[in-house]
C-alpha cells in the first residue's frame, strides 16, 4: 500500500482508498479537488476486504464492478456509485524484446498477470486469454504495478497490463491491445459510516469534472461509459 497526503489536520482528512492502476494520477486529482486527503492503493479485491472488515474508509475508487457489487450488498456504501474513467488492456514487453504482436503468446511460458481472484485487471486478462485461445504460462502478481515491475527487470517475457500502466513506463512497450468480454471500468463509491460523507460526494463529483477528466486524459484514462 502507498498512503499520499495532502496536508492538513488528521480529523480534516478524507482517507480514499484506489485503485493500484490510479496509482500515477490520483494525486494530482485529489490537488486539484481542493479537498485534502489520504490515499491507499492496492488491489481493488484487497481494498474490498479492508472495507468489510472495518478499516475506516470514506472513499473507495475500484477498477472493478464485482467489488463495487459486494460492498452494495453487504449495505456499506452510501449512494450511488459514480463512473469516471475507462481503460484498456494491453500485451507489454521489455523494450528490448523482439515481440510485435499477441501471436507470440503462443510460444511464451513467462507471462505475467494479476491475480484474477482479486484483481479487476486480473480477471480482464484470464478472459482475454480465454478469447484468443492461448494458455502460457502464468506468473501471478498482487497488482498491476508488480505485473510492470516483472517486465520491466526481465523476470517474465511478457504481462497484461492496463494501457494506462505501459504508458508510464518508459522500460515497457505495448504490442497490442487484447479485447476482453466486458469493458474496463472505474467507480468510486461513499462508504457508509464516513467521517466526511459532505466531502466525499464533494470528491466524487469533482471526479467527473471537466478538470478531472483532463488529467485522467493526460494519464491515457478513457472517458467512463454512460451507465
Amino acid at each position: 500500500m502507498l498512503a499520499v497526503v495532502q496536508g492538513c489536520p488528521r480529523e480534516q482528512r478524507l482517507t480514499i482508498s484506489a485503485a493500484a492502476s490510479l496509482k500515477d494520477v490520483l494525486t494530482k486529482v485529489v490537488s486539484a479537488s481542493g479537498i485534502p486527503a489520504t490515499v491507499n492503493l492496492g488491489a481493488s479485491g484487497a481494498l474490498q476486504r479492508q472495507i468489510e472488515q472495518g478499516a475506516p474508509v470514506d472513499v473507495f475508487l475500484s477498477a472493478g464492478s464485482q467489488q463495487l457489487d459486494a460492498l452494495e450488498q453487504a449495505g456499506l456504501v452510501d449512494g450511488a456509485r459514480v463512473p469516471f474513467a475507462a481503460n484498456a488492456l494491453v500485451l507489454v514487453v521489455p523494450t528490448a524484446s523482439s515481440v510485435t504482436s499477441a501471436d507470440a503468446l503462443k510460444s511464451m511460458t513467462r507471462i505475467a498477470m494479476a491475480e484474477p481472484g482479486s484483481v479487476p485487471a486480473g480477471k480482464h486478462a484470464e478472459d482475454a486469454l480465454r478469447l484468443l485461445g492461448y494458455s502460457p504460462g502464468l506468473i501471478l502478481a498482487k497488482d498491476v504495478r508488480q505485473v510492470l515491475n516483472y517486465v520491466e527487470s526481465g523476470e517474465v517475457e511478457a504481462g497484461l497490463v492496463y494501457a494506462t500502466d505501459a504508458r508510464a513506463s518508459s522500460r515497457v512497450r505495448g504490442v497490442a491491445t487484447l479485447k476482453t468480454s466486458a469493458p474496463i471500468g472505474y467507480a468510486g463509491v461513499v462508504i457508509k459510516g464516513s467521517r466526511h460523507p459532505e466531502d466525499a460526494r464533494r470528491f466524487l463529483e469533482f471526479l467527473r469534472s471537466a478538470p478531472a477528466a483532463r488529467l485522467l486524459a493526460s494519464h491515457g484514462f478513457l472517458p467512463a461509459a454512460v451507465p
